[in-house]
């Protein structure tokens, strides 16, 4: 027999499939495919077709495809080579590879559990409110 324990309340929402309204996941949230509405979760794993537009509150994220709106992280937030977040994000410690792509208000949580300053991300052009991060970003912990 499986022991499916450590799966108690996960959810994963699969490629090719659309889901509207709104989530609160004990565990883990996993979307390869499309999620809109707001999501409360201890975790969230946005997969490399994933997309996710509303708002979103977790301990940790973990970005391979697109989170629209705003994203507030209050532990560390991942943004992976193929990851797009666009909107508000908030977080307590970002790590972002390169090719990573954020656009927006971009900040760090006050308060957060953050070991130490995350490394400042200057704007492309003067007044734009866009940030493209073609850098590998972390924040070390110890």
């Amino acid at each position: 027999m499986n022991d499916s324990s450590k799966n108690n309340g996960n959810i994963v929402i699969g490629e090719g499939v659309s889901l509207r309204g709104d989530l609160s996941v004990p565990g883990v949230a996993s979307i390869e495919g499309s999620f809109e509405g707001d999501l409360s979760a201890d975790a969230i794993v946005v997969g490399a077709r994933g997309k996710v537009v509303g708002t979103v509150k977790v301990r940790q994220a973990e970005v391979q495809g697109e989170t629209r709106q705003t994203l507030q992280v209050t532990g560390k937030l991942i943004v992976r080579s193929t990851g797009q977040v666009h909107g508000n994000a908030l977080y307590g410690e970002l790590e972002v590879e390169r090719g990573g792509v954020l656009r927006g208000a971009i900040k760090p949580m006050r308060g957060a559990a953050a070991t130490s300053a995350p490394a400042p991300v200057s704007p492309v052009g003067a007044g734009a409110s866009e940030v493209a991060v073609d850098a590998a970003v972390s924040v070390p912990t110890n």
